[in-house]
């Protein structure tokens, strides 16, 4: 086998190495951008940028993830298609006798969009990587992340795997996945503070530097100078966490609902989210709180860089429906204590399934879609047993079970 892998950051390249070293095959790279290709610069295999190409595809991409988080406009994001299906398919004509893979991580960009499209065009089989968010487990689908995924299109693809847990088995696992959670120290997309934020604008900077002297078109494109920039702040600025004061009051009492944030620039809420908006999120469900008459509690995402027009947002809301709350308190205590959670379509839903809570989700999800048996599978038998973060699990053994993944379930 001969996989073609895409990569946007460190952390891909990181797991791309790790899985390359016990991989009884080739392995080729198609980058995103040019921070990944110096990373990787002394593997020795074919690598691929997206550049621009003479065949032009006019194909709508305003719904796209790198155009609604204002990472390309829309020039830059046909660009960036059109790139990819030109680079794609001569690498498909070059390597036409061997069997083909793409593996895909996370599946939002224009490039994935382009490569996704090609391997139907042309029976490529791909595997597609998300975070379980869940410690220790990731997720490989043959069709797409999240609502793109095949356990979303077809929940009974699960029944391949053969389990069928009863009542107690169910409940024995959502409490195993609970504790695992639950003893989680660290977010992977935490906020990793200033100096960190600094180093990565200048990488891409830099970055965006090196694309258009070469004519490349990645996953993002920052200003040079402070135009664009302006507008990338005003949406997804650092924000200042240390300089605005909260007025909104902690809630003493029990039986609220609950509403964890997701961060402003998450897929999940661009891209998965009729409101295609995070405030668009809080207006409906201050509405729904307004509506029933009952107390709000709001808990921030600790990885928001936006934090000061969030937070602008909730006071507004605030001034309308004084019944509005802040929690600095764990996701688990708010579970011990609210009448029903809400979410655009972030995991704490499902958490919050695990432990028996009621959850409406907003934003479109899978979660949402299984009986309770169907999600004891998917955490049982469909997650797979390794970190992506930290590669730990990683050996032949789950290498070989994440390739024959490549096999679509029945």
């Amino acid at each position: 086998m001969r996989i073609l892998w895409f990569v946007a950051t460190i952390e891909d390249v990181k797991f791309l190495k790790t899985f390359k070293k016990s991989f009884d095959g080739k392995i080729d790279v198609f980058h995103l951008n040019y921070i990944t290709l110096m990373n990787m610069r002394l593997e020795k295999c074919k690598h691929l940028l997206p550049k621009k190409s003479r065949e032009c595809f006019n194909k709508d991409l305003s719904e796209s993830f790198n155009v609604l988080s204002q990472r390309l406009n829309d020039n830059e994001a046909r660009k960036a298609y059109s790139a990819t299906r030109v680079e794609v398919k001569n690498y498909l004509q070059r390597f036409r006798d061997e069997h083909i893979a793409f593996m895909i991580p996370s599946g939002r960009h224009v490039h994935h969009i382009a490569a996704k499209e090609i391997a139907k065009e042309n029976d490529v089989p791909c595997l597609f990587i998300n975070y379980s968010n869940f410690p220790g487990y990731t997720v490989f689908d043959r069709e797409g992340t999240d609502r793109d995924s095949e356990i979303y299109a077809n929940p009974r693809c699960l029944d391949s795997f053969n389990y069928c847990p009863k009542e107690e088995e169910i409940e024995k696992v959502f409490l195993s996945f609970s504790d695992l959670k639950k003893k989680q120290k660290k977010l992977p997309q935490r906020n990793k503070g200033k100096l960190h934020s600094l180093a990565k604008k200048t990488a891409f900077k830099v970055d965006t530097i090196f694309q258009r002297v070469t004519s490349v078109y990645g996953d993002r494109r920052v200003g040079i100078l402070s135009s664009r920039d302006a507008v990338i702040k005003g949406r997804n600025g650092e924000g200042d966490r240390e300089n605005i004061n909260i007025e909104l009051k902690s809630y003493e009492g029990e039986g609220y609902i609950f509403f964890p944030l997701q961060v402003s620039t998450d897929q999940q809420v661009l891209v998965n989210y009729r409101g295609k908006s995070i405030f668009k999120a809080i207006d409906e469900v201050v509405e729904l709180a307004r509506s029933s008459n009952q107390a709000l509690v709001i808990k921030e995402h600790p990885a928001e860089m936006n934090r000061n027009k969030v937070i602008s947002h909730i006071k507004e809301k605030a001034k309308k429906y004084n019944n509005i709350y802040i929690t600095d308190e764990s996701v688990y205590d708010n579970f011990k204590k609210c009448r029903e959670v809400v979410t655009v379509n972030s995991t704490v839903g499902l958490e919050a399934i695990l432990s028996n809570k009621k959850v409406t989700f907003l934003g479109d999800t899978f979660y949402s879609r299984l009986s309770r048996q169907q999600l004891c599978i998917y955490l049982k038998k469909y997650l797979i047993s390794v970190d992506y973060n930290t590669r730990e699990g990683l050996d032949q053994k789950k290498i070989k079970e994440i390739a024959n993944r490549f096999e679509r379930l029945q």
